[in-house]
């Protein structure tokens, strides 16, 4: 928006980047995150219908306070963070780093 306005455009080496193209290019990166990609996944927590379950958080990888009134100690967590189950908490809005390989 702002290199639109002042009619000037982003210089890479001896490249000129247009303001256009920089915008073309975020939202297909955007897009990406969200699952137009080869997996069809969402790397977004909480967006689409397919997105990572099991992500390596504490908060939501551990059973809520409702569920579990007890302290969990650090060496009482790896049950959970051995888990196959989906995080008991969904934690939305956050971005995992992309496939493990």
């Amino acid at each position: 928006q702002y290199l639109s306005r002042s009619s000037l455009s982003l210089n890479c080496g001896t490249l000129a980047v247009p303001p256009d193209y920089l915008r073309r290019l975020a939202k297909k990166q955007v897009d990406y995150i969200l699952g137009e990609n080869p997996m069809g996944l969402s790397y977004m927590v909480g967006y689409g219908e397919r997105y990572p379950k099991r992500i390596h958080h504490r908060g939501s990888s551990l059973p809520s306070i409702v569920d579990h009134p007890g302290a969990i100690g650090c060496k009482d967590g790896s049950v959970y963070f051995n888990s196959t189950e989906p995080n008991p908490n969904v934690l939305v809005g956050a971005v995992v780093g992309g496939p493990g390989e």
